[in-house]
C-alpha cells in the first residue's frame, strides 16, 4: 500500500506552476493508497469484515483500489448508511479517501476527521495522513506537519515513511530545516521500496536549494533543457543534472537543476544570473 503521487509540474505539493523548456505540466494528486494494491484491507490488520466467504474484498475497496473513485465514494457511503461504531470507520475510511482522491477535501475532511481519534491505528493513521496532505496543498505547513508525523508514528513500511517524508516537506516549507531533516531520517528508517528510500535519500543531501530548470515527461526534452542552459551555468563554474524521478505507477519524469546551494539567498543569486523563467526550489522538492 502505498501513496499514489502524479509528478507536478514544480515538483513540490500540490504546487501548479508552468515548466520551463517545454516540460509538461502535470497535477499532483496524492491519496494515502494506491489504487491497484489488490492485497489492500481496510481493516488494518486482523480478519477484515471487509472480505467475503471466498476472501474477496468488499465492492467499496475493491472499486478504490481499481482506482474507481466515484463509484468507491458511492458503495462506501452506501455500507456507512449500513453501519455504526466501529464496524462504520472502515467505509468512512475509504469514502474519505476517495473524497480526496475526487478533490472533495471538503467531504474528506468531514468523513476523516472523526477517524483520526480511532482506535485502530492503521484508520487513525490514513486518516491523519489525508487530512495532512489535504492542509499541505493548501500551505497550511504547520497543521500538515503535525498531521504526517502523528500518521507516520501509526503507519509501518512505506506508508509511515511517506507520511514522516511529507512532515519533512512541509517543515522544510516552514525553513525549519532541522526538524525536516529529522522526519527525513525517520522516513528513511522505515522505507521499503528503492524509489521512496532515493527521494528521501535525496533529500538528505546536504545542499538543500536548487536551481530548478523544468520538469519534463520524456528524457530526451530534459536533456535538451539541460544543453540549452549549460553555457551560462558554465560561466558560473555550474553543471546541469538530470534527476530522474519514477511515481507509483511507475511514470517517469526528469528534472533539470543547476547547482546546490546551503541556502535560498545563494540560490536566488545563481538563479538572477541564470536568466527568467526558472525558479528556486528546495532539493528535489518544494
Amino acid at each position: 500500500m502505498r501513496h499514489v503521487v502524479v509528478v507536478a509540474c514544480v515538483v513540490g505539493l500540490a504546487t501548479l506552476m508552468g515548466c520551463g523548456g517545454g516540460g509538461r505540466m502535470v497535477v499532483e494528486d496524492v491519496s494515502v493508497i494506491e489504487p491497484g494494491s489488490a492485497g489492500y484491507s481496510a481493516s488494518g490488520g486482523g480478519t477484515s469484515a471487509h472480505t467475503g466467504a471466498r476472501g474477496r474484498q468488499e465492492p467499496y475497496v475493491e472499486a478504490y483500489a481499481a482506482g474507481k473513485y466515484g463509484l468507491a465514494k458511492s458503495l462506501a457511503d452506501a455500507e456507512l448508511r449500513r453501519s455504526d461504531g466501529e464496524r462504520a470507520q472502515r467505509p468512512a475510511l475509504i469514502a474519505g479517501l476517495a473524497a480526496h482522491a475526487l478533490h472533495d477535501h471538503a467531504e474528506a475532511e468531514r468523513l476523516l476527521g472523526p477517524l483520526t481519534s480511532s482506535r485502530d491505528p492503521q484508520i487513525a493513521g490514513r486518516a491523519e495522513a489525508a487530512l495532512g496532505l489535504i492542509a499541505a496543498e493548501r500551505n497550511l505547513h504547520e497543521k500538515a506537519a503535525g498531521l504526517l508525523i502523528s500518521a507516520a508514528r501509526k503507519l509501518s513500511g512505506d506508508e509511515g515513511a511517506r507520511a514522516a517524508m511529507k512532515a519533512g516537506d512541509s517543515l522544510m516549507a516552514l525553513r525549519r530545516q532541522p526538524q525536516a531533516k529529522t522526519q527525513y531520517t525517520v522516513a528513511s528508517a522505515m522505507a521499503v521500496s528503492p524509489d521512496l528510500k532515493k527521494a528521501i535519500a535525496d533529500r538528505l543531501e546536504s545542499g538543500n536549494y536548487t536551481v530548478q530548470i523544468g520538469v519534463f515527461s520524456t528524457r530526451a526534452n530534459a536533456q535538451q533543457a539541460a544543453r540549452d542552459i549549460t553555457p551560462t551555468a558554465g560561466a558560473l563554474g555550474l553543471q546541469p543534472r538530470i534527476v530522474e524521478r519514477t511515481d507509483d505507477k511507475g511514470r517517469p519524469s526528469f528534472v533539470v537543476q543547476v547547482g546546490r546551494f546551503t541556502s535560498r539567498q545563494q540560490a536566488q543569486a545563481a538563479q538572477t544570473q541564470l536568466g527568467t523563467g526558472w525558479m528556486v526550489a528546495l532539493g528535489p522538492n518544494e
